[in-house]
């Protein structure tokens, strides 16, 4: 078996989450590289097909939370 590279990791934030907004249940999924200089990203995730991910980087892990909850928010 071929072993993991540290470029090819990836650090799920803490602040991921599931939550229900107005009859919508969304995964707010927040991750990053290994590296410590790597930004912040998300992934929105409503039922098993529909999905987002930030083009946008984000310097901490809170920032991309504050934006995916804008960005469902938006959608609403």
């Amino acid at each position: 078996m071929r072993s993991m590279r540290l470029e090819d990791e990836i650090i799920t934030s803490p602040l991921s989450r599931a939550m229900d907004i107005r009859g919508r249940h969304v995964v707010i999924r927040v991750f990053k590289g290994a590296f410590f200089e790597d930004e912040w990203f998300f992934e929105l995730i409503e039922d098993q097909y529909s999905f987002n991910v930030s083009e946008t980087g984000f310097p901490s892990d809170r920032d991309a939370l504050d934006a995916a909850l804008r960005c469902i928010l938006a959608s609403i």
